[in-house]
């Protein structure tokens, strides 16, 4: 299966959010404080709207989970940051 993560790292003195998208999505960097994922199907066609969705629902209970940790803000989203 594929997968969706969304992690939130933190960098010095900022909180940044990670989006990636694989069948094994990892991150080197040991700042991450928060991570959520979902599997989506291996059909091409189903697996962009899958995504998008997917990332949306990801980014909400992101934006939750902050607020409930007192984050007062997250950087805009990055996508493969090990690129």
């Amino acid at each position: 299966m594929i997968k969706v993560r969304l992690s939130i790292i933190k960098t010095r003195n900022e909180y940044r959010a990670v989006i990636q998208i694989g069948e094994n999505p990892y991150l080197v960097n040991r700042g991450v404080i928060y991570q959520s994922s979902r599997e989506i199907s291996r059909e091409i066609e189903n697996s962009r709207i899958d995504a998008r969705a997917i990332s949306r629902e990801l980014k909400e209970e992101a934006k939750e989970w902050a607020r409930e940790h007192k984050i007062p803000y997250v950087i805009n989203i990055d996508f493969d940051p090990n690129e």
